[in-house]
């Protein structure tokens, strides 16, 4: 992998180091003269060239999928978060309220068990009257 790097590196500093070629690509059969400097490589670097061009495309193309996917991910946990902080306030909003009903709940009983008793006081004490 090095390698076809250094390749890759070597190609791009020939073109613009040695720039004097007619074409940027021209095909060398064997025994033939080249017309220009720069370096020459056999099919099988080039083809590694191109292969290693092509995975460096797809890195960079996954690469910036990736990244959208994490941003993506950033802002539905964002709004997970807001839902959430949403939810906690209207809990805490039906636990005071719940709270309170119980405590009026129990002033109620309170108050129904002392009229209670006053009204059975009151009965004992009319019942009492009427005997006499």
């Amino acid at each position: 992998m090095r390698q076809i790097l250094l390749i890759f590196i070597a190609i791009t500093i020939s073109q613009t180091s040695f720039g004097k070629c007619p074409e940027d690509i021209q095909v060398l059969n064997k025994g033939q003269v080249a017309n220009c400097d720069g370096l020459l490589f056999s099919k099988k670097a080039s083809e590694d060239v191109d292969e290693t061009q092509d995975d460096l495309v797809y890195y960079k193309t996954l690469s910036q999928k990736l990244e959208e996917r994490k941003n993506l991910t950033d802002k539905e946990l964002s709004v997970l978060d807001k839902r959430l902080q949403i939810y906690m306030e209207q809990s805490q909003i039906l636990a005071e309220q719940v709270y309170n009903k119980e405590r009026e709940s129990k002033w109620q009983k309170f108050i129904y068990f002392g009229l209670g008793v006053f009204a059975t006081g009151i009965a004992v004490y009319g019942a009492s009257h009427l005997n006499r």
